[in-house]
């Protein structure tokens, strides 16, 4: 009985060893995605060549002190952390946001001899979508990445006509405008490095008329420029 259990242990071992080697590496990505005031970002420019073709890249404690910077501005605000684990050579999807209902158009009914309409709405996603693939090349690791970022600005009053056989509607409906912007970039890094990547601009300015409700959740009032920064740090799992 001894015997036996201990070649059956040496088998799941070996088995086990097996598994492990042919499992291939894993890229670790660790990422912030910032928001800083125009002031703030034009102080960092004094110092950090953020729009220099080739990335700024930083090491860990170089980084944290940098953050530490960045964030004693009240302004500043981080807006998504994500952390994500691949296999080198594998793409990697993350996404962050929220699901509104907007008001798209109207449908109408006849009721008691008088056209009465009804709102349409339909679902906008906002938010952050990441998507990243690190390759594990000696020691240097090989990212694509692309940021996604999707919100509402103000609404925009829409005119539409109804009609229904004589019947004629007139009324005005408000449809949030979706602004979106894109980050990509194909890039060679060093392991337990960290690179900053300035993104887009940004201003405060969501708002939905007519519905107060949502008006009073979401409204802002506009607000100095902000400048989106996204920090990357990769790390290989050999």
């Amino acid at each position: 009985m001894r015997m036996g259990f201990g070649l059956a242990s040496l088998v799941l071992l070996s088995v086990g060893m097996l598994r492990a080697e042919d499992v291939p590496p894993q890229v670790i990505f660790e990422m912030r995605i910032v928001r800083v005031s125009a002031s703030m970002y034009e102080r960092l420019l004094e110092t950090v060549p953020l729009e220099a073709k080739k990335p700024v890249v930083f090491k860990d404690q170089d980084f944290r002190d940098l953050m530490e910077t960045v964030q004693g501005d009240v302004a500043t605000t981080i807006v998504a952390a994500p952390r994500m684990t691949t296999l080198s050579g594998q793409p990697g999807r993350v996404k962050i946001g929220n699901e509104y209902q907007a008001i798209t158009g109207a449908k109408v009914s006849l009721k008691n001899g008088k056209l009465v309409s009804e709102p349409e709405t339909s679902q906008i996603e906002t938010g952050l979508e990441v998507r990243l693939t690190g390759t594990l090349r000696g020691d240097s690791i090989e990212t694509d990445l692309a940021v996604i970022s999707t919100r509402l600005g103000k609404s925009n009053p829409k005119p539409i006509e109804i009609r229904s056989g004589s019947e004629r509607l007139k009324q005005t409906i408000d449809q949030p405008e979706v602004l979106s912007n894109t980050l990509e970039r194909r890039m060679t890094l060093t392991a337990d490095r960290t690179v900053i990547l300035p993104g887009w601009w940004e201003k405060d300015e969501f708002e939905v008329a007519g519905q107060p409700a949502l008006k009073n959740l979401f409204a802002v009032a506009a607000k100095e420029s902000q400048r989106v920064l996204v920090c990357v740090t990769v790390r290989a799992v050999r």
